[in-house]
């Protein structure tokens, strides 16, 4: 059994790399979806906040960057991209892959809800990829389904601690949603208690 489940180690090791690459990708997006939760809890405070509404701007604009790349194809221009479609390639490239059929099912129907969920006003190729200008004149964030964009993201996520665990032999630990929202929070409420003190001492004036 050992023989089989090592007999390509340098490809093996390829599937790691791009599966722990992808992996800290979904790291960062449940961050920034956890900030977008705490803003989106406060909204009714901070509506007429013009800083808070730049920097959730920003974190939407970012998440969602960030999503069509995991998503993206396998190369382009001969170069590799780091994505499910790259590591689909690969795991079906190698033989001998613990749970191989059922990661290539799981890796296709990702990429199969990703490419319905940006269909919705073609948003990855005319808003998040290019700046096309008549999307832009008639561009509504509404358009993105942000819930289905998080659940996709969570189902990447279990399948690589899938593919790490059985092929690489890596174990991974959930993020906790609840607690990364507790963090903003907390985080929040400390930058107010600075802006307070620099307002009290005529910094932001």
């Amino acid at each position: 059994m050992a023989d089989i489940l090592f007999d390509n180690i340098e490809e093996r090791q390829e599937i790691m790399n791009i599966a722990l690459f992808l992996k800290d990708f979904c790291s960062e997006m449940q961050e920034y979806m956890a900030i977008l939760k705490v803003l989106e809890g406060l909204k009714n405070q901070l509506v007429q906040n013009d800083f808070i509404t730049e920097t959730r701007q920003g974190v939407e604009q970012q998440l969602l960057l960030e999503f069509v790349k995991v998503f993206d194809k396998p190369n382009f221009n001969k170069e590799e991209n780091c994505s499910v479609l790259l590591l689909h390639d690969r795991v079906e490239q190698i033989e001998n892959v613990p749970y191989k059929s059922e990661i290539m099912n799981r890796l296709q129907a990702l990429q199969k809800e990703f490419n319905e969920i940006v269909s919705t006003g073609n948003w990855r190729n005319k808003k998040v990829a290019h700046h096309d200008l008549k999307t832009l004149n008639e561009w509504n964030i509404d358009v993105v389904d942000f819930p289905k964009v998080e659940a996709l993201i969570f189902k990447l996520d279990n399948i690589l601690k899938i593919i790490l665990k059985s092929v690489c032999f890596i174990q991974y630990k959930d993020q906790d949603q609840a607690n990364l929202m507790k963090k903003y929070k907390h985080s929040l409420s400390e930058l107010c208690d600075i802006l307070n003190v620099c307002k009290e001492q005529g910094a932001l004036s």
